[in-house]
């Protein structure tokens, strides 16, 4: 059932209104899930399964608390929020690649899911609305600031499907990839292309096409 048919949703435009929750039911994905994504938007099921093997790192898309896994993002925050928190709170509202930036974009474990969810907290505080936009989401990794484009009305709805299932973190990748025209490079399996338009100009320095072509290789041989 789609989260969204079980819950109401605020206006996200009113700051102090809505809260983060703390947990949600974190259900994961099942095959059937992958299958009837690729079906969806007429792909092969392990391109699909490629995407979420990378992005994923073979989580299931939830952390260690049940909160759907996040990255927060202080440069976009500071986009968002035209600089005014630069100086007040360097540590949320930073330039993308300096030091700042690479102090809260450290990898690794509990600590590090702890730390980004931190970073949100206490720039929900200063704005909510630009805090959740400035966070990649879910086993997917997709941009709050695409909530719109890829099929949610509100904010606190999105965030509150990030935390009822990867199959809505599944919805999200679906609904970004048809706004961003990426659909023909996973048909086509055009892996390069796929990664330039989902990851940026920087995939190359994690092979991110590479590491694609890999997974869609062993899944569509039956692997697991």
């Amino acid at each position: 059932m789609d989260a969204a048919e079980t819950r109401s949703a605020a206006d996200p435009g009113a700051a102090g209104r809505w809260s983060l929750p703390t947990r949600g039911a974190s259900l994961p994905l099942v095959i059937a899930d992958y299958e009837n994504a690729a079906r969806q938007i007429g792909v092969a099921t392990a391109a699909v399964r490629a995407v979420a093997a990378v992005e994923s790192g073979g989580r299931t898309g939830f952390d260690h608390r049940q909160r759907p896994v996040l990255r927060y993002e202080n440069h976009i925050f500071r986009q968002l929020t035209s600089g005014r928190y630069d100086r007040s709170h360097p540590q949320l509202s930073a330039a993308y690649g300096s030091a700042q930036y690479h102090r809260t974009h450290r990898f690794g474990g509990t600590q590090y899911a702890d730390e980004q969810w931190s970073l949100l907290e206490q720039a929900f505080a200063l704005s909510p609305d630009h805090a959740v936009m400035a966070c990649s989401w879910g086993m997917f990794q997709v941009m709050g600031e695409n909530y719109r484009s890829i099929g949610w009305t509100t904010l606190e709805q999105f965030v509150s499907d990030m935390f009822y299932s990867a199959n809505q973190h599944l919805r999200a990748f679906l609904g970004f990839c048809r706004h961003a025209g990426l659909v023909t490079y996973l048909e086509h399996q055009q892996w390069a292309r796929f990664a330039q338009g989902y990851n940026g100009p920087s995939y190359r320095q994690n092979h991110y096409d590479t590491q694609l072509a890999h997974y869609f290789a062993q899944y569509s041989r039956g692997g697991v």
